[in-house]
């Protein structure tokens, strides 16, 4: 039964996942909320795992902060 219900809870997830996904791309996200904080020229941000700093990049020519870059 445990196993059970551990798959049910595992698909419901999943949708509830999905359907979050959904919702952030039609709410048009990577343009309107993945770069809104609440951040100014005196701000300090930490980018750990930052790759090719694309992220740190954009988030810096909009407030214009102090970034690291790990």
């Amino acid at each position: 039964m445990n196993k059970l219900m551990k798959k049910i809870e595992k698909k419901r997830f999943r949708r509830e996942r999905k359907k979050l996904i959904r919702k952030y791309y039609a709410d048009d996200g990577e343009t309107k909320l993945r770069y809104a904080y609440d951040l100014n020229p005196d701000s300090t941000v930490l980018d750990l795992g930052g790759y090719e700093g694309q992220w740190a990049s954009n988030l810096f020519s909009r407030y214009l902060c102090n970034i690291y870059v790990f």
